[in-house]
């Protein structure tokens, strides 16, 4: 059986730019979106009503003293004119696409407080397995009579536990409160991401967290703050901008996910049996600390290290004996550099890790090695530079090619060593930083690259 991966999002600016009533619904009444807001809220209040079941008595009662139908077509219609965030039309493809080539079947569902009308006019509802949202009961004339489900912000932890069971029928709550074993669940937590967008979100984010998910926040410049604060909470795993468009952070980062949750399946299946596995996934900045967004900063060291922990630790029960774990570090783990601070730490922490993880599993006959190039010529210098200006590395002392590196690694990892560099301008600096004093080395990188 193939395994799923699901992906649940929360909806209004998450995927779209807004809360989906202010682009046409609430114009439709003569309201501007604070208004109708304010009129909402302020019943709920003063009639000590949950706030979603306020917001549906408000759109009925207004639409009835209006004289407008409020029709499952008339809120389907409303939803036309929904702006979706850059690269959402063709996200789901794409990543279907990437979990097919992983062994997995990706499957998307959406878990909101908007309305299940509005996102039906969207354009990308035929992409959701299934669509839990607020939803409005129709009467005998068709009209909006009465809510006929409310999904607040606590009870949205509910659908989880559905999806999770495969009970995807809100009427069928026998089923979901039956007890299942975990093996026979159809989408296990350790294979669900949620991508929300702020507090709202955050039953479902801590759930995902508690229960070997993974929990994404996005935001746009007005609410980054906000989920900055997520972020340094532990609420959430990672923080991007709200674009969905290929080649972004957030994509390449779900696609890591997805990639290691379709190694944990395959492990999981018996029998399995790894004998190499190479840790070569990793970015780095050429940036000062405090001029690099912190959701960048945390996004480096998560993939540079929690990453490598991860699939090392995922795959090392199913190695032979003989079998190689190679992690790519860098000679940069040998000293510490300003401007390439938390790459270098990062680096750093690989070696660490792979020398004493190497010690630890001697006994099963499982070796791994640290690779530290030195500079070496690959596309991880586009992503390193400074956007938008000028690189803050101006001189290289020496460049490599990939493949003088890889034969260098197989030969050192063939003599069982625990850490592999290549060329004597890395050896011979590694040397010099193990016998000057840190203050001075980074004094000579300082000047070397005319930094301040």
């Amino acid at each position: 059986m193939t395994p799923i991966v699901a992906l649940l999002y929360d909806f209004d600016k998450t995927l779209c730019t807004t809360d989906m009533e202010d682009y046409a619904f609430i114009p439709a009444l003569g309201y501007t979106p604070a208004e109708f807001w304010r009129k909402a809220n302020d019943f709920g209040r003063e009639n000590r009503m949950d706030g979603l079941l306020a917001y549906m008595y408000t759109m009925i009662a207004e639409c009835r003293a209006q004289n407008i139908r409020l029709d499952r077509d008339f809120l389907v219609r409303c939803g036309h004119g929904m702006e979706l965030f850059p690269g959402v039309a063709d996200w789901f493809g794409r990543i279907n696409e990437f979990g097919r080539s992983q062994g997995v079947q990706v499957e998307h569902y959406v878990i909101s407080s908007g309305l299940r009308e509005i996102i039906e006019g969207s354009g990308i509802a035929r992409e959701f397995r299934e669509i839990y949202a607020c939803e409005f009961f129709y009467d005998g004339d068709g009209l909006a009579s009465w809510p006929k489900l409310d999904v607040n912000f606590t009870n949205k932890t509910q659908f989880v536990y559905r999806i999770n069971k495969g009970v995807l029928d809100v009427s069928d709550d026998k089923t979901l409160n039956d007890s299942m074993p975990d093996d026979s669940k159809r989408v296990p937590f350790t294979n669900m991401i949620y991508v929300g967008d702020g507090l709202s979100d955050v039953p479902c984010m801590k759930m995902m967290r508690a229960y070997g998910g993974q929990a994404i926040a996005v935001y746009q410049q007005e609410n980054r703050q906000g989920v900055e604060d997520l972020l340094a909470k532990g609420r959430v795993d990672f923080i991007f901008p709200a674009d969905y468009r290929a080649g972004t952070d957030l994509d390449t980062t779900v696609r890591n996910i997805i990639r290691k949750m379709a190694i944990a399946d395959a492990l999981a299946e018996e029998p399995v049996e790894v004998g190499l596995l190479v840790n070569a996934s990793g970015f780095g900045k050429f940036r000062a600390v405090v001029d690099t967004p912190l959701e960048v900063n945390l996004n480096m060291t998560d993939l540079n290290c929690q990453a490598v922990v991860a699939l090392c630790q995922l795959t090392a029960p199913y190695m032979p004996r003989g079998g190689q774990i190679i992690n790519i570090a860098s000679v940069a783990a040998f000293q510490p550099i300003p401007y390439i601070n938390v790459y270098g730490a990062t680096k750093a922490f690989v070696l660490s890790f792979s020398r004493a993880l190497n010690r630890e599993l001697r006994g099963r006959g499982v070796r791994v090695m640290a690779l530290c190039p030195f500079w070496t010529r690959t596309a991880f210098f586009a992503r390193a530079t400074t956007e938008g200006g000028e690189s803050v590395v101006k001189k290289y002392v020496a460049m490599y090619e990939p493949e003088q590196l890889v034969q260098r690694a197989w030969r050192d990892a063939r003599r069982g060593k625990d850490v592999s560099q290549f060329g004597f301008v890395a050896r011979f600096q590694t040397a010099l930083t193990k016998l000057l004093p840190h203050s001075l080395v980074m004094d000579v990188w300082m000047r070397q690259q005319k930094l301040q």
